[in-house]
């Protein structure tokens, strides 16, 4: 099960693991195995998860945020309402942080390196946004790399968290991802300024 489709893709807090490198590829589970093709329609149940950063922990997290996203998407066209803004036709790029229990919704590919860089020199802390608590200043994450931020950064506790509970954050973050395309690249900059 690849957490990667047109609408999104997942990636986020890697588990009780030592591999870092998770933390910047799409969420992958392996689930099984099925001769004669891809499938892309195939049902996949995650129990829900006790014990925080666990894989269950991660897989849940992702399988509720992905089907989250994609109600928010058929939900807003339904209803008439603008759906999340994609870049140049990509998927939103959504981080799934594991500590944290808000989200954001930065859209630093749709507004660009230089009203990224700009909105970093203006104090956002980048590390404390993504990995929660952690102190890391946002202009040395900047200059890791800028590719590496997240449209959307979604929050996956406290423990235990409900499936609404967490879906709540999805819609509100992807009714921002909206908003975004109607105001534009400058006013967001301002906006994130604030």
């Amino acid at each position: 099960m690849k957490f990667k489709g047109p609408r999104a893709s997942l990636r986020g807090f890697v588990g009780n693991t030592v591999q870092i490198w998770r933390l910047f590829v799409d969420i992958v589970d392996f689930a099984g195995q099925m001769g004669g093709g891809t499938y892309n329609n195939i049902s996949i149940a995650y129990n829900r998860w006790v014990n925080q950063g666990s894989a269950a922990h991660r897989y849940w997290s992702a399988a509720t945020v992905n089907n989250g996203i994609h109600e928010f998407f058929d939900e807003a066209a339904a209803d008439g309402i603008n759906t999340p803004f994609l870049h140049n036709d990509k998927p939103l790029d959504v981080f799934l942080a594991g500590n944290r229990g808000d989200g954001f919704a930065l859209m630093p590919h749709a507004m660009g390196p230089v009203r990224v860089a700009t909105v970093v020199a203006g104090g956002l802390e980048i590390g404390d946004l993504l990995f929660g608590g952690v102190n890391i200043p946002g202009w040395q994450l900047a200059a890791l790399s800028y590719a590496l931020f997240p449209d959307l950064m979604i929050g996956c506790n406290p423990n235990p968290r409900e499936s609404d509970e967490l879906r709540e954050t999805v819609y509100h973050e992807c009714a921002h991802a909206s908003h975004f395309g109607q105001v534009g690249p400058d006013y967001w900059m301002a906006l994130v300024l604030a």
